[in-house]
């Protein structure tokens, strides 16, 4: 038991850490079910993925689970898409 004044050495480690993408804040939207974003398929349609949302970052936010490697994501005008539409991907994007 360490007592106020007294000294102690401490060792850290390093738990487990949760894969996390980074992603714009336009990116996310909200239609009353959580928070999502609009993934475009191998066809380039739109589909609307929920997401978990580790932390924000400024104009970006972490998002641990509901986006993959590879997919891509759109990152404007998120609010006038719906299901089903077509996306032509234009850019690649590294924050």
């Amino acid at each position: 038991a360490v007592r106020l004044g007294m000294s102690a050495t401490l060792t850290l480690s390093e738990g487990e850490s949760a894969r996390a993408v980074r992603l714009p804040l336009t990116a996310v939207f909200n239609h009353g079910r959580g928070p999502s974003v609009w993934v475009v398929d191998d066809a380039g349609r739109l589909t609307a993925r929920d997401v978990t949302i580790a932390r924000y970052e400024g104009q970006n936010v972490l998002i641990t689970s509901g986006v993959s490697d590879g997919e891509n994501v759109v990152t404007l005008g998120v609010e006038k898409l719906d299901a089903g539409l077509a996306a032509r991907p234009t850019q690649s994007l590294t924050f």
